[in-house]
Order: structure tokens, then C-alpha cells, then sequence
């Protein structure tokens, strides 16, 4: 069973590098240069004009030699390269979410305005510790990499950010069992999703979502390297020790 995970793991990686290699030689080749004649009073000269191209990273404008995975992530999870059929009880209420909630989109989410973040990543106040810890983690990445995003991909984010569920429970320490991976549908804000999801577990356990090939190819910057996820390996044992004190161990990349 094993080895069937890390060939699915291979096979799901392999096709996101193919469809990313494909895209960069398309605009390699479209690179080309072309001679723009003088005007009708002949008073120009020959101008040499060359096709811009787009950076490769997508919207972020970040750096495309980051790829994939850090070499310091250590969180591995090896039955995440599934869906996952699997449910819980905490799972039952779960609403489809498919961004319709524009409650959110006239509010500022300035870095000064903590309560505003609150509602852009709202939890119960009596959330588990790990949970806040998440909370915490997704204000911090929302802070650094908003700035980089387009106002189509901001506008995105609000929208669908505070209908995403990510509290964990021992029974959702695993990122294809969780509500967020497994109620992610293929359209515009799926990427919204994956951004959750890699704060939480990490690019690796992203990187086997059935789903990663296609977004890799849309959005190539889900490939630069990234933190590892907050959420523990041991989740329901922390969670079942009743410790009132918790704090992630995570390395930058």
C-alpha cells in the first residue's frame, strides 16, 4: 500500500513538473523579435521591438528558480496522495462552499486592523490550541504575501476566505481528511484552498492532492518553496493530552 502512495506521489509530481516545463518552453518560443516599419513620413528609423513576456511565476511575480518543497520540511504524510472517502463527525455541517459570500468584500484588511483579520479567518473562541495556532500562522502568511497579489486574486480571497472551516480535530490532523481538501472543487478559488492547505500541512502534503497538477499549471507559483505546515503529525494526541500550552516547530525555507 505503501509503495502505491509514493507511485502515486510520483506519478501526481511528475506531471505537475511536465505541465510547468511545457508552459515555460510556450513562452520561450513566443520570445521572438520583430521590425516595426517607419512611419508614412519615412522620418523613423527601423525600431526593433520585442514581445514582452510575462514572468513565469504567474500573478505573485515571486522568483520561478523556487520550486517546490523546501529540503528542511520534514512533515511527511503518506496516505494523502488519496481524496480520501473517509468523513467525520465534525465534518457533518460542513456548507458548500463555493464563495458566494460576499459579506466581506467592503472591510479592511489593513496589517493594522487585527479585528478585521479575525473575520477574514474567523474561529470559535473556544477553538483548540492548535487551531489558534493556525489562526495565528494564516494572519501571518496573509500579511507577507497579500502585498504580492493581483486585485482579481485579493477580491478572490475575500470572498472565499471566511467560508473555509480550518479548525482541526484529532480526526482531521491529515490534510485529505480535512474539510478544506476535501470540499475543494476545481474553479476560479480553488487556489484559495491550496493556499489555506500548505499554511496548514505544508507544500509536500499538497503537492499529492489530485487536484495540484492542474493548479501548478495555472498558478505556478504554488511551486516556490514555503513554510512546513503548522498542523502536527501527532494531532489527536495533543489534542486528547488536554496540554494547555503548544506551540508549532517550524522552519523557514
Amino acid at each position: 500500500m505503501a509503495s502505491l502512495a509514493r507511485r502515486e506521489d510520483e506519478e501526481i509530481m511528475a506531471e505537475s513538473h511536465r505541465i510547468i516545463a511545457e508552459r515555460n518552453a510556450a513562452k520561450e518560443a513566443a520570445f521572438k523579435e520583430t521590425i516595426v516599419a517607419p512611419n508614412n513620413n519615412g522620418n523613423d528609423a527601423d525600431l526593433l521591438k520585442k514581445e514582452v513576456i510575462l514572468p513565469l511565476d504567474g500573478e505573485t511575480g515571486g522568483n520561478s528558480s523556487k520550486r517546490l518543497q523546501s529540503p528542511q520540511i520534514t512533515q511527511e504524510i503518506s496516505d494523502d496522495s488519496f481524496s480520501s472517502d473517509c468523513s467525520s463527525s465534525e465534518d457533518d455541517d460542513y456548507d458548500d462552499f463555493s464563495g458566494e459570500n460576499n459579506s466581506s468584500s467592503g472591510i479592511d484588511y489593513s496589517d493594522d486592523n487585527s479585528d478585521a483579520l479575525d473575520d477574514l479567518f474567523p474561529r470559535d473562541p473556544s477553538a483548540n490550541l492548535i487551531t489558534k495556532q493556525v489562526q495565528k500562522l494564516l494572519k501571518e502568511a496573509y500579511r507577507r504575501e497579500s502585498r504580492l497579489w493581483t486585485q482579481e486574486m485579493t477580491k478572490q480571497f475575500k470572498k472565499v476566505a471566511p467560508t473555509l472551516k480550518y479548525e482541526i480535530f484529532p480526526t482531521t490532523g491529515r490534510i485529505s481528511n480535512h474539510y478544506i481538501c476535501k470540499h475543494a472543487k476545481w474553479n476560479a478559488h480553488i487556489w484559495v484552498h491550496f493556499w489555506f492547505l500548505r499554511v496548514m500541512f505544508g507544500p509536500i502534503a499538497c503537492s499529492r492532492q489530485p487536484w495540484f497538477a492542474k493548479l501548478a499549471a495555472e498558478h505556478p507559483w504554488v511551486l516556490d518553496e514555503a513554510d512546513e505546515g503548522v498542523v502536527p503529525e501527532d494531532t489527536a494526541s495533543i489534542l486528547s493530552s488536554k496540554t494547555t500550552t503548544w506551540t508549532p516547530k517550524i522552519q523557514d525555507p
